[in-house]
C-alpha cells in the first residue's frame, strides 16, 4: 500500500509498505497509477468536477485502496492516501497525520482546509461505493 507521496526541493518520495521509495516525479507515478487502472486524471477530474460539484483539489480514485489528496506545508508538498490514514490530530495550526502503519507526520496546515479535503474523499468514496462506476 502506498501511504503518501512527499515532494521536498525537488526531491520525490514515496512512502509504502517497504519505506520510502525515490521517485523521478509524483505526477508521473500519479499517471502510471491512473494508467494502470485504465483512466485518464484529466477527464476523471473533470467527471468528478460535473458529477459531485467539487470544484478544487480534486482526491484521486484509483481503487479500493489508493484515493489521494494533496495538500502544502511550506516547500512541501504531500499527496496522502485516504485510505492509509487512521485518523487525525490537530494541534494549533499542525495536523498530525495518524497511518494504519503507526507512522505519524506533522504538516502545518489550516483545519479547516485539511477537513476540507477528508470530506471531498469521504464523498467521492461514497459515490463510488453507491454507483460503482468508472468514475
Amino acid at each position: 500500500m502506498i501511504y503518501y507521496y512527499i515532494e521536498d526541493n525537488f526531491l520525490s518520495k514515496e512512502k509504502n509498505n517497504t519505506g520510502f521509495v525515490k521517485i523521478e516525479s509524483i505526477n508521473k507515478a500519479l499517471n502510471n497509477l491512473a494508467t494502470s487502472n485504465l483512466f485518464g486524471i484529466k477527464e476523471y477530474k473533470k467527471a468528478v468536477k460535473k458529477i459531485l460539484n467539487i470544484k478544487s483539489k480534486i482526491p484521486i480514485y484509483y481503487d479500493f485502496e489508493n484515493l489521494f489528496f494533496n495538500i502544502k506545508d511550506n516547500n512541501k508538498k504531500y499527496y496522502i492516501n485516504y485510505h492509509s490514514l487512521l485518523g487525525i490530530a490537530y494541534d494549533t495550526k499542525r495536523a498530525i497525520l495518524i497511518f494504519k502503519n503507526g507512522e505519524n507526520i506533522i504538516i502545518n496546515v489550516n483545519k479547516k482546509t485539511l477537513l476540507a479535503n477528508v470530506i471531498k474523499c469521504q464523498k467521492i468514496k461514497i459515490y463510488k461505493e453507491e454507483k460503482r462506476t468508472l468514475l
